[in-house]
């Protein structure tokens, strides 16, 4: 598999929301890891398919030139 940049917006919880670019690394049975465009970042880079299907995390192809879009309303 080649990588591939994406848009991950991780949702915390209690109206807080972290976006960042990166590039899908590794695809595996169980999960699947982002490696962060930027060197600094200290978050989890490694999530599960059950974090995708409950909302927590959504994983989105990468615009070129466009920001991250804002999350979604439920």
């Amino acid at each position: 598999m080649q990588s591939q940049p994406v848009d991950v917006t991780v949702r915390l919880g209690r109206n807080k929301v972290h976006r960042f670019g990166g590039t899908l690394t590794g695809v595996y049975p169980a999960l699947f890891t982002v490696r962060p465009d930027n060197e600094n970042f200290l978050g989890k880079t490694a999530y599960s398919y059950a974090e995708v299907l409950c909302g927590s995390i959504e994983v989105c192809p990468a615009a070129k030139g466009a920001a991250p879009s804002p999350p979604r309303k439920a």
